[in-house]
């Protein structure tokens, strides 16, 4: 046990004794390290002062100016902010007023409003019992309104027989129409009746001119029988151009059979008028 103690006290005897050896050795080298660095770090001539202080100055003068222009634009936010700060309270009072006064017109109209529901429970009140009690006026009213719903109906009912009775008179006019178109004559039947009438008119001239040389020769009886010929001849004519002309439209085939009747007599009067 006392040989324990006696190790225990030798070992840190003689750790103490290395750390008193090991300590001075230590600070000397650490403090010629340090002396090395600060005559590094530190100016050796006047010059290199002068300007390690102008370079200082020169920095210092810089951040002095950034912080300058910092403080000037926080004074100007800060001089926007109170001027926007203003201009919101002064909306604010004016939103206040506006709402009060709002506020106010809510409250009138309100009472409006329930006076108006009040006054309108009254009259229509009074006019339900007005519609449960009808008067005298009222009656006549509604019985001039009968009346006139009567008239109105007769006018209808006049109107749709009217309308009917055009309705029947259109019908029968149409088919007026359709009979007429269908009894008018043709083109080709206009035509023809044109050309029969200008073959009457040619016999009716030569017949004027027979019976002219008739009169102004004076022959013998033959010729007078020529021309009572030519004569009964332009009567026959005359006849058959009033037929033709109050003849039907189916009436077209006896027409053509004229026409070549009549060119014939012509034919067969021409050789007796020239020998007369």
């Amino acid at each position: 046990m006392i040989e324990a103690a006696l190790f225990i006290s030798l070992g840190a005897l003689s750790v103490g004794l290395l750390l008193f050896a090991i300590i001075p050795v230590v600070s000397r080298r650490s403090r010629s390290l340090a002396i090395k660095e600060l005559e590094r770090q530190a100016p050796v001539s006047f010059a290199e002062i002068t300007a390690q202080k102008d370079q200082m100055r020169a920095h210092f003068a810089v951040e002095l100016n950034r912080m300058e222009k910092r403080m000037n634009k926080l004074q100007e936010d800060t001089h926007t902010h109170r001027i926007d700060s203003e201009r919101w309270r002064t909306h604010a009072e004016h939103l206040e007023l506006d709402f009060e006064r709002l506020t106010a017109e809510y409250s009138e109209l309100k009472l409006r409003l329930s006076t108006i529901e009040t006054e309108l429970d009254q009259q229509s009140t009074i006019a339900k019992d007005a519609l449960k009690t009808p008067t005298g006026v009222e009656k006549k009213k509604f019985y001039a309104l009968e009346t006139e719903v009567a008239e109105l109906i007769a006018a209808e009912n006049a109107a749709k027989l009217e309308i009917v009775a055009l309705k029947s008179e259109l019908t029968s006019s149409e088919g007026r129409i359709i009979e007429m178109e269908k009894s008018m004559p043709s083109l080709d039947e206009l035509d023809l009746r044109k050309e029969l009438k200008g073959l009457a008119e040619d016999v009716s001239i030569f017949i004027k001119s027979t019976t002219a040389q008739k009169t102004s020769t004076k022959k013998p009886n033959g010729s007078d029988d020529s021309a009572t010929a030519l004569e009964t001849q332009s009567a026959s004519t005359d006849d058959t151009e009033n037929t033709d002309a109050e003849a039907p439209a189916g009436a077209v085939p006896e027409e053509g059979q004229n026409v070549v009747d009549l060119s014939e007599r012509i034919r067969s009067l021409k050789p007796e008028a020239a020998s007369s």
